[in-house]
Formats: C-alpha cells, structure tokens, sequence
C-alpha cells in the first residue's frame, strides 16, 4: 500500500515565483530598455529558485528525511554563504554601476555600507527560500502519512467488516445440513426444498455479500430463505409471521445481511421447547428510514444454559457501526411486561447515506 502526494507546484506557487522574478520590473528603468540592469537583479531570484529546488528534491529528501540533520543544516549554510559572496563579487565586477560603493553622508562620513547590507539581504532571502522548500516538504510529506493513515484504516475497516459479514454463517449451516439429512428419509420433497433454500442463500453470500450494498428485495429473499430453513426444526406450536410494507417497485438498498442477525437471535433465544412461542419479523419505512423490528416471546435462560453460539450483541453494534457510523438507532430489550423481547434497527435516510459514502 502506498500514497503519495504530488509535488506543490501549484498555481499559487507558480505565480508566487513569478511575482518574484518579475518584481525589479517595478523599480527598473525600462524607459531606456535598460535590460542589463533588470538581468542584474535576475540573478538573485534565480539562485533563490536554484536553493529551493535543490533544498526540495536533493537535500531534504536525502539527509533531512533520514535524520542526517546537521549536515543538513551545515550543507545548506555554506551553500547559502558561498552565494552570497559570489552575489557579492559579481556586483562588485567591473561594469555593473556603481552600487557596490559605499554611500555616504554630505559630511563626507560614511553612513552604511551598502554591500553589506546587501549581503544580508540576499542571505535573507537564500534562508527564506530554504526555509519554504523544507516546509512545503515537511507538509506533503504530512500529507502523504495522513493518507497512508487514511487508507490503512479504510483497509483494516473492510478487513474487519468482511470478517464481521462472515461470522454468522456458520451459525445456521450446520443446524442446516443435519436437518436436511434428517429430513431426506421421510420427506424427500421438503428435503429439496430446503436444499434449494440453501442454494439461494450460500449464492447470496457468495456473491451479493461481497457488495457494500445490496437491493432491499434482495436483502428480504434472504431473510425468508432463512426463515424457510429454521422452520424445518420447529414445533407446531410456534408461529412465525412477516410483515414487508415497501412498494413493489422499492430501489431501497442496505447493506448485506445486516439485518439476520437479529433473525438469528429471535430463533435462537424466542423459541421454547415446550411453551408457545413466536418469531414476529417487520420491514417497512418510516418516513426516508429503513426500519427492521424483530420480536420474540422472552423466554430468558439461566446464565448455565447460555451457549453463547447466538449472536452477541457486540457482534451487533459493531458491524452497524462500520455500516453505517452514526446513521442508525439501534433500540432492544424485554416490552410487554417482560413477555416479548423486541429488537428494532433504523436506518436514517438510507438513500442519502448510500450516496455519501
């Protein structure tokens, strides 16, 4: 995995040095085509531009970038010196005006030595040039591990939620199988149907739970294949209703499976082996959200009798949380005087959300 982020040769950038090089244009006699003058003054922009790029794609990446500090900061010192006096003779060559003298006052003292105010200056300048080449560096190269941060936590994210996705297949497969070799010696139909249920379920998560999101109608098939398998080992006396309130023509999606762990827990924990019981699964909207209310007769058991091979209600949270962060209100627990456990999800404005993410 690697990111990167494109050198800062920005139009901002650009113009900035163009306004550099183009700044003595201001205070040049250009009346008299005085070009030599104005090629005079190029030459510090010039070597300005030559210390950022050299500081940009040579030293910073070199020695500041592998913690070779000093030399750093001792190769770009001397560079900045020998500059500044090869500036310093080159305006002192003959030919080039008289600017290299000293200036003085009408008493004949002198006031301030002008190359070596000059000198300061350019040094000045060189220094500046350095200092935004390491700074312009040191932001994309910040830049640069904020994305790889970004893209190793999307990664591990997805990692987690594939992993999350595919915990609670087991968790019927077996009961599955066994009842469907049960059922082939005494009742062959049944026995193909249920087959046949389970086909359509293992292609759903084969394929469609490989998907961010999926067709509602899609995601209701697999509930109700669900719902076909589980019937095989109930009892008479327990009833199952459905209830889908959505249009025919719904292009609502959600995200794979999210709502069959709350299925698998109502058959887990709602059906009694010898009291009537009832599994209640609702789908329906609420203005622009999604809601999945499941119910189940409460029949809570003794702390020795927990297997713990239903899904948790950490398993739950988790994979909402990585579905769909703070869109969601996920409410649970014992209504109805203790007798019926209701476990209801809502999906804010799921439309919206698909396209945001």
């Amino acid at each position: 995995m690697s990111a990167t982020v494109k050198p800062n040769w920005t139009r901002f950038g650009i113009a900035m040095w163009l306004m550099i090089f183009l700044s003595p244009l201001l205070y040049t006699d250009t009346t008299d085509h005085n070009w030599r003058s104005y090629l005079r003054y190029l030459i510090v922009p010039s070597l300005m531009l030559s210390t950022y790029l050299f500081n940009y794609y040579v030293l910073i990446p070199k020695l500041y970038f592998h913690n070779r500090r000093v030399a750093f900061f001792a190769v770009n010192i001397v560079m900045v010196c020998a500059l500044v006096y090869g500036i310093h003779l080159w305006n002192a060559a003959p030919g080039w005006d008289s600017a290299a003298a000293p200036l003085s006052g009408p008493d004949g003292r002198r006031r301030y030595n002008l190359p070596l105010l000059m000198m300061f200056k350019n040094a000045f300048m060189l220094f500046a040039s350095w200092g935004a080449a390491t700074a312009v560096r040191m932001t994309e190269r910040w830049r640069t591990a904020e994305v790889q941060r970004r893209m190793a936590e999307k990664a591990r994210i997805e990692a987690e939620l594939k992993v999350l996705r595919a915990e609670i297949h087991p968790h019927f497969l077996l009961n599955t199988l066994n009842n469907i070799y049960a059922l082939i010696a005494f009742d062959k139909d049944k026995a193909q149907s249920a087959v046949e249920s389970l086909g359509n379920m293992l292609r759903h998560v084969l394929y469609d739970n490989q998907r961010p999101r999926v067709g509602i109608h899609s995601e209701i098939e697999f509930i109700n294949d669900y719902i076909n398998l589980m019937r095989l080992r109930l009892r008479s006396n327990v009833r199952v209703t459905t209830s889908y309130e959505l249009p025919p023509d719904c292009k609502l999606t959600v995200a794979p499976n999210v709502g069959i762990a709350l299925v698998e827990n109502a058959f887990k924990h709602g059906v009694s082996a010898s009291e009537p019981s009832f599994v209640s699964i609702r789908i329906y909207m609420e203005g622009d959200d999604y809601v999945l209310c499941v119910a189940n007769s409460n029949y809570p058991k003794p702390a020795s009798n927990r297997s713990g091979h239903g899904v948790g209600l950490s398993y739950i949270r988790r994979r909402l949380d990585l579905e769909y962060g703070g869109g969601y209100r996920w409410t649970y627990g014992p209504v109805h005087d203790n007798k019926e456990y209701q476990s209801k999800i809502t999906l804010y404005d799921i439309e919206l959300y698909r396209h945001r993410r």
